[in-house]
């Protein structure tokens, strides 16, 4: 009979002999290898997965506390006013519209509040963060530190884009703001006597002028801010875009390893929270 043709794993293990154990371990242990390299990334992941619970749960909190200090701060600032209303001259209030002290006592106190319950505890946290990212960034790999800070660059400037006529844009906002409120609680105050003299139409039409170009003073800044601001939005939370590709570079010349390119780009999304 012709005899059975061997394959090559067959003939492996013929001559491997006693040693086929050596070999069977051999596999077994490069199999380990493997999985042990993979296995770091799932930890990673779960790690993350963990560490974002305990942030958005120490978020929540910061946020719950700011709020209550900072509606307290309000009410405060609104006896403050009161009282203060309460001693000024008869005279004054009765010359100054009432729609003026409602706009002082409600919208310009409320606009404190974002300051106050944001603006203090999160700017301090994101400011502290990125820099301290941005240090151990920079002794793991200074180059990739320094490209991961081009999209934030264009970003910044960006956001100087969005600062061109700010300060006539705003005082415009303010006066109109003022303007629309003070035509609203006249308008509303006065309807009676408005409609016993036949001034409907003239008086409403004060008040619609008074609320286009409340409208238009936020449109026309927001319209000439847009496209700075998209950018702004868009291209500075991208830092992967140039570690990504450099970083991918310095691995395939061997300058960086890549247990270091894994930390760069998680350090890389951290540096715009």
């Amino acid at each position: 009979m012709k005899e059975k043709k061997k394959s090559a794993v067959s003939w492996i293990l013929t001559w491997a002999g006693q040693k086929r154990i050596a070999y069977v371990w051999s596999v077994l242990l490069a199999i380990g290898n493997v999985i042990f390299k993979i296995l770091p990334y799932f930890i990673i992941a779960d790690v993350v997965r963990l560490f974002l619970i305990i942030a958005e749960l120490l978020h929540s909190l910061s946020t719950a506390l700011s709020h209550k200090a900072t509606f307290a701060v309000l009410a405060n600032i609104r006896k403050s006013c009161c009282d203060k209303l309460a001693r000024v001259p008869l005279g004054y209030v009765k010359d100054t519209p009432s729609g003026t002290f409602k706009n002082i006592m409600v919208e310009r106190i409320d606009s404190i509040e974002t300051t106050l319950a944001h603006i203090v505890p999160e700017f301090t946290s994101n400011l502290l963060a990125p820099i301290v990212i941005l240090i151990y960034f920079f002794l793991t790999d200074w180059r990739l530190a320094l490209w991961s800070l081009v999209p934030v660059i264009v970003g910044f400037l960006s956001y100087f884009g969005m600062m061109l006529d700010y300060k006539p844009s705003f005082e415009r906002t303010v006066q109109t703001t003022k303007d629309l409120n003070d035509a609203a609680v006249e308008y509303i105050d006065g309807i009676e006597v408005i409609k016993a003299f036949g001034k409907t139409e003239s008086s409403y039409a004060k008040f619609t002028k008074a609320a286009f170009e409340y409208a238009d003073s936020f449109i026309s800044w927001m319209k000439r801010c847009s496209i700075f601001h998209a950018l702004m939005m868009v291209v500075t939370p991208y830092t992967l875009l140039t570690v990504l590709p450099f970083g991918a570079h310095y691995v395939a010349n061997g300058t960086l390893a890549v247990s270091d390119f894994v930390i760069c780009i998680i350090l890389s999304l951290g540096i715009v929270p």
